[in-house]
């Protein structure tokens, strides 16, 4: 009997030993979690305009070996080292898992980050982020309204200060030939020659300045008078001062020769 009982004692044995070496071991086998790419959706660190709407893409699906299925996902958006969780919901243990969210940068400049989480049924998680970058956008400050001014040539010798603006940065200062005038720098002021196209489109101070930077500057222009006048369009930077300007009429008159323009600031 007690031989019995031994045979059987280390048959149980036996047995308890292959139920647990056939246990399969989940520890430490995460499921899988990506972002999509592709055009519409932001998947890397990125920089946006305040408030701007964006969309990330989620796919995830369970651990190859342990094959757990999914049962929570988490979104998680931290701004200045505040966390604050927007989505905490319970999956239905999927074999997969898709989600788009749609959502708005801050209104406020700084860096946010975004970590979505996802968790299978053997509590195994794992996580991606990113971070999206807003800045408030530059101010820019429209040109106030156009003025015009009139420069007269009345020969080399003239020094009664007609033939000059000083707030421009431009003399007309000869003429080379019985229809030609040329017009100089003054006050330091500096040129540089734009197409009508070009005038045309700047609206705003700033965008006056970064066109002169891109530029060629030249220091003198000439002109055409009468029948043969074409208008003309510049930017003068006198010190820090940026002027949008047009030359709208030449007219060559013995002892009064006249050119017509108008600008922006």
């Amino acid at each position: 009997m007690r031989k019995l009982n031994l045979l059987m004692g280390l048959a149980i044995l036996g047995l308890a030993v292959f139920v647990t070496s056939c246990t399969k071991d989940t520890t430490g086998k995460p499921p899988s979690i990506n972002f999509k790419g592709g055009s519409g959706y932001v998947s890397a660190d990125d920089s946006l305009a305040l408030g701007a709407t964006f969309k990330v893409g989620i796919t995830a699906s369970p651990n190859t070996d342990s094959q757990e299925k999914l049962v929570g996902f988490k979104v998680v958006r931290t701004f200045n080292n505040v966390p604050t969780t927007v989505v905490d919901t319970t999956l239905d243990k999927l074999t997969s898992f898709s989600a788009d969210i749609i959502t708005n940068a801050r209104n406020t400049a700084g860096s946010e980050r975004l970590t979505f989480t996802i968790t299978d049924k053997n509590s195994e998680s794992a996580e991606i982020a990113l971070n999206i970058y807003t800045k408030a956008a530059a101010v820019e400050t429209p040109l106030g309204a156009e003025q015009a001014f009139s420069l007269i040539y009345k020969g080399s010798s003239q020094s009664d200060g007609a033939n000059e603006n000083t707030t421009i940065g431009i003399k007309y200062s000869s003429n080379t030939n019985s229809t030609t005038a040329q017009f100089a720098t003054i006050s330091g002021g500096q040129f540089v020659i734009i197409t009508q196209s070009e005038f045309n489109a700047l609206t705003t101070k700033e965008g006056v300045a970064s066109k002169y930077t891109s530029g060629i500057v030249v220091n003198q222009f000439t002109a055409q008078s009468d029948a043969n006048f074409v208008a003309l369009y510049f930017i003068s930077k006198v010190s820090s001062n940026y002027y949008l300007v047009r030359m709208t009429n030449l007219k060559f008159s013995p002892g009064n020769n006249k050119a017509d323009f108008a600008y922006k600031n």
